[in-house]
């Protein structure tokens, strides 16, 4: 087997492969893509302004690493953009720790007010890319996931709840939406204003149901029954989205089934797509 696919090789490049970041080397200097950006609010404070900047990098051999911001954002938030390469050094590595843990590395890192972020250009750096689960594989996980996933599936179902008061005490919009592949059923729980968005995307589909991508949700299991549930300010919902990964899930479909909308019901709160003439049990 090639050393190659189990570590990154000590060589000149050796550095900038986040897969051998650790504590215990002081300097790193890494060249990454940045495929992920999103805020978070501190729940320990009654504000609504955002108190970290988080990012996900990319090294050129499709590593990853979660990156966190928090007393630097205003000296980098105009420097860093989604989807552009940068050399980065000077930064703190840290335990991936808490409740949103997007990547499966045991690291993080942490921006410094020395930090160094240099914008670059490589025409053969790759684009971003997702680690999705399958809809089959996620309903036959049998425990919480310790680590947030990506998951796809077609959108045949949208449901809308009242109110939702969550552990903290606030109140969120809940929608829930059924995702479906190859025979399996996954129900989502939307905390947020999705309602419209859910509900256009399969109201406006003329034959087949939205494909849609759920990125960084995280794995409960629920009286028995797994459910994926977003993370508020993290998760990101992608409607029929033109990637490489939605032509992959395509082409993996069940060819006996046709995944073709024979009708769509509406009632009191829901939309429901009849799909290979098997309804949605919205009691389940």
């Amino acid at each position: 087997m090639d050393a190659t696919n189990e570590i990154c090789m000590v060589s000149t490049d050796s550095q900038q492969c986040l897969r051998n970041i650790t504590p215990w080397k002081e300097y790193w200097k890494i060249t990454v893509r940045v495929i992920r950006m999103w805020s978070s609010c501190d729940p320990r404070e009654e504000t609504d302004e955002p108190a970290f900047l988080h990012i996900v990098v990319m090294d050129k051999s499709l590593n990853k690493i979660q990156c966190t911001l928090k007393n630097v954002i205003n000296q980098f938030r105009e420097i860093l953009k989604e989807g552009e390469l940068y050399s980065i050094s000077r930064f703190t590595v840290v335990p991936n720790i808490g409740a949103a843990k997007v990547i499966k590395h045991r690291y993080k890192l942490l921006f410094r007010f020395d930090t160094e972020v240099i914008p670059i250009s490589d025409v053969e750096f790759p684009e971003g890319s997702y680690s999705l689960e399958t809809v089959e594989s996620v309903v036959q996980m049998g425990q919480d996931s310790v680590y947030l996933i990506d998951v796809m599936g077609f959108l045949i179902s949208v449901r809308d709840y009242s109110d939702v008061e969550l552990d903290d005490g606030k109140k969120f919009k809940l929608v829930l939406i059924q995702l479906y592949s190859n025979g399996s059923y996954l129900t989502c729980n939307l905390f947020g204003d999705f309602l419209t968005k859910m509900r256009l995307a399969l109201m406006n589909a003329v034959s087949q149901p939205p494909i849609i991508l759920l990125q960084s949700v995280k794995v409960k299991i629920y009286e028995g029954k797994v459910v994926v549930q977003n993370v508020i300010d993290c998760t990101k919902i992608m409607i029929n989205p033109d990637i490489p990964e939605a032509i992959c899930f395509i082409t993996r479909l069940d060819p006996s089934e046709s995944y073709f909308i024979d009708s769509i019901t509406l009632g009191n709160g829901f939309i429901v797509a009849d799909v290979n003439d098997d309804f949605v049990n919205l009691s389940e």
